[in-house]
């Protein structure tokens, strides 16, 4: 389980009210996520395994079940969700299409668990999750999810810059970057070191949301996205807040693009 004391955890996993933010936030976007993930996972009529570390609530797997579903002659997959938090397993077991095996443990915890489950996989998903990963370098974690694919399998690796266009005061900038212990353009590299063939896209979505409801994530850092500054004293979140709320004054509506760094790995 997380350390408590790590703070890219607290306050990070707030159940139903994190899930409403999130969907609203990224729900289309995670649409068209998901099915550039199915595309990378249904190559063939195969069924596959497909380990998800750090899928919370279980959309991701949920979309890719359903996308699964449209396709013609397929056979069916095994979906695992990788998830340390027991209010995320419980919604997860709830969603309609929910993960076909469920194991309650950290990225970095997953390492050391030994079963079927965990051996032969043919893609692992790590959507958001990366900077997570503590007690572990970045290159014993890759070399470990190595060893758990077949061969072609793949990493789908999904993160955000150091520098990130979301509407956030200096002081969540900061933390922003100090929650990653290796930066995201060093990890190409160090999958490279641990025998992939790697490739690396940026892919830009656009987002739009109510001033008041993005106030409301800053304030209350319950949005996914603002794990990264629970480190912050509530001094400093106020003083952000009202930065960030004399900024928008005049606009009901905030537009911003969110950027990420999409990364392949694949095993030969």
């Amino acid at each position: 389980m997380p350390n408590n004391t790590d703070f890219c955890y607290l306050d990070h996993y707030q159940g139903e009210r994190l899930q409403r933010q999130y969907t609203m936030l990224f729900g289309n976007n995670q649409n068209i996520i998901a099915n550039k993930i199915a595309d990378e996972i249904f190559t063939n009529d195969k069924a596959k395994k497909v380990l998800d570390i750090g899928g919370g609530t279980g959309e991701l797997i949920e979309l890719l079940k359903i996308n699964q579903a449209s396709r013609d002659n397929l056979l069916p997959s095994m979906f695992i969700l990788v998830e340390p938090f027991d209010s995320m397993i419980a919604e997860a077991n709830q969603r309609k299409n929910p993960p076909d095996v469920i194991i309650a443990a950290t990225g970095e915890g997953l390492l050391k668990v030994k079963n079927d489950n965990t051996q032969n996989i043919d893609v692992i998903i790590l959507q958001g999750v990366i900077h997570h990963i503590r007690g572990i370098s970045l290159e014993e974690f890759f070399k470990g999810l190595y060893n758990m694919l077949n061969k072609n399998g793949k990493i789908v690796l999904i993160t955000r810059p150091l520098k990130v266009e979301f509407p956030m005061g200096e002081q969540a900038k900061k933390s922003w970057k100090e929650c990653y212990t290796t930066p995201p353009d060093d990890m190409p590299k160090l999958l490279q070191k641990a025998g992939f063939i790697v490739s690396v896209s940026i892919e830009t979505f656009p987002i739009t949301i109510n001033r008041v409801d993005w106030l409301a994530m800053i304030k209350t850092k319950n949005s996914a996205v603002f794990s990264n500054i629970s480190a912050l004293e509530q001094s400093q979140i106020d003083q952000d807040y009202l930065e960030i709320k004399q900024k928008y004054a005049k606009n009901s509506l905030i537009t911003f693009l969110d950027h990420q760094i999409h990364i392949i790995a694949t095993k030969p």
